[in-house]
């Protein structure tokens, strides 16, 4: 079942595929400064997620397997580059379950290949292989999405109590929180396949429900991620309206980076 393009679909998939581009190059010239390689990954996550979207488009709108591969290839590379993140921002050289979380994401796309070359006809893929392609699809969102949450709301949780400044561990706060919109998303293709289990007979409601979600997790996602990694000063000043702190423990952007890479 191909889609027809809307105007409002369109507008919606230009807004955040600009605002992911946005913040890819504001994460880019960051990183051109201070050379953090957490910040390199980060950036080239967010790019990736702004192409993810236009080829998932694409992919809807004309059913085409090529595009679809493609699709498929920049979600695997940016849930790479996302898990590359973590390791570089909370690890570093300590030991985590990096080198599981590759070779799952590796599994899973090397079973997606295989799937999709023994059935390469998208039309004429039957529902049993469409749910196992969007289970596969989905666990790539959850498995990152979840390491992420983790990680970013266990370090607001230590973080809260001490003396810093507040938009610091906002940033914890609303990392964790895009990265639970992340693992979410991944279920749109899942909701979707259910509406068309007859292609003949669409169940719209069941199209709708599943448009609704996707577009109200991509715009937390988008518009959360431009407020956390491009937290504009005036929105620092805002958050920090109230802070009084007992010694001076006020850290810039590049030293709380470093201390990150230093856990």
């Amino acid at each position: 079942m191909s889609v027809t393009p809307s105007i409002t679909g369109i507008s919606i998939i230009v807004f955040i595929v600009m605002i992911q581009c946005i913040i890819a190059l504001f994460l880019f010239n960051k990183y051109f400064k201070n050379r953090h390689t957490n910040i390199f990954y980060l950036a080239l996550f967010n790019l990736i997620a702004g192409i993810v979207l236009i080829f998932s488009a694409l992919t809807v709108y004309t059913n085409n397997i090529i595009l679809y591969l493609i699709y498929l290839t920049f979600v695997f590379s940016s849930n790479i580059f996302l898990v590359l993140f973590i390791q570089n921002t909370f690890y570093k050289d300590k030991k985590s379950p990096l080198k599981i979380f590759l070779m799952i994401l590796i599994l899973i796309f090397t079973f997606q290949l295989v799937i999709i070359g023994l059935n390469p006809d998208l039309f004429e893929m039957v529902f049993f292989i469409k749910f196992i392609l969007s289970i596969l699809y989905s666990s790539e969102f959850l498995i990152t999405g979840v390491w992420m949450a983790k990680i970013s709301l266990r370090e607001y949780k230590k973080y809260k109590p001490m003396p810093l400044s507040p938009w610091i561990k906002k940033r914890y706060l609303l990392s964790g929180i895009l990265a639970i919109s992340h693992a979410l998303i991944g279920y749109h293709y899942l909701i979707y396949i259910f509406g068309i289990i007859d292609e003949q007979n669409p169940n719209l409601i069941i199209i709708y429900i599943n448009l609704l979600y996707s577009v109200v997790l991509l715009i937390i996602f988008s518009v959360g991620s431009l407020i956390t990694w491009v937290m504009p000063g005036k929105l620092k000043v805002f958050f920090d309206r109230k802070f009084k702190p007992v010694k001076e423990v006020d850290l810039s952007e590049e030293e709380i980076e470093q201390k990150f890479l230093e856990k």
